[in-house]
């Protein structure tokens, strides 16, 4: 009896130790499957499946090009993609993220909202190696780190340095994204200083991608899931070195 006894009490012993382990494996595997859910990435702004022969131009005589996206959380860029052209094929560009000016006035005195000042440079060089034809196509910018605050209205930008280039434009409305917005912006070569006009009714073509910020717990979160695999590992090579010294 008291050997059945003390076969029951080991066994239970045994079964604890166990539904403890899984416990731990299981808060730590869920730790990290919060974390990496939070850190996905997802479309912020996407027209470019609006397909339209149709393109706007900017030169290098102080023209520019701007749409508007917006933001609801803190997110970081990682890729852009715009249908660019370069007519002429031999001069340089830049694409630029500028913040948002809410009192930007147009060529007739109203306020409209514009860009306002350059946060982050996404490209700067020849339209050859960026890849542009004189025809319309899809460009991307890939591996992107810029970090935008929550809830803001942004603006990307083209410039032409000392060519031409053409961004595509489209009739259709529609388009997906929570950072979707119409308005799209341009400050013509006939201003001497920075008017823009603007239109709700053309917007550019282009795709935007980010991840969300992470916040604090989501750090803690990783790194609490985390130390708890190594520490269920540890303890498993150890238990199996001092079953192996008998």
């Amino acid at each position: 009896m008291v050997a059945i006894t003390n076969e029951v009490g080991i066994f239970r012993i045994i079964v604890t130790r166990i539904l403890k382990r899984s416990k731990v494996i299981a808060v730590a595997s869920a730790c990290l499957c919060i974390s990496s859910v939070t850190l996905h990435g997802f479309i912020l702004f996407d027209n470019i499946v609006n397909e339209d022969p149709r393109a706007t131009l900017v030169n290098s005589s102080n023209t520019f090009l701007a749409q508007q996206f917006s933001t609801v959380d803190a997110v970081t860029l990682t890729s852009l993609t715009l249908p660019l052209s370069e007519p002429n094929a031999a001069g340089s560009f830049s694409i630029d993220i500028y913040d948002h000016d809410p009192t930007a006035l147009n060529q007739v005195g109203q306020t409209i909202g514009a860009p306002g000042s350059s946060i982050a440079t996404i490209f700067s060089g020849s339209g050859s190696s960026a890849g542009l034809t004189t025809s319309l196509s899809n460009i991307s910018f890939g591996s992107l780190s810029v970090t935008l605050d929550a809830e803001k209205l942004y603006w990307v930008v083209l410039q032409g340095n000392t060519d031409s280039y053409t961004w595509g434009i489209t009739a259709d409305l529609s388009g997906s994204g929570d950072g979707f917005q119409l308005q799209r912006n341009f400050f013509p070569a006939t201003s001497t200083v920075p008017l823009w006009s603007s239109t709700l009714t053309t917007p550019q073509r282009m795709t935007l991608t980010a991840e969300v910020v992470p916040e604090p717990s989501t750090y803690a979160l990783f790194v609490l899931g985390l130390t708890s695999i190594v520490i269920c590992h540890r303890r498993r090579q150890c238990k199996a070195a001092y079953l192996a010294r008998f």
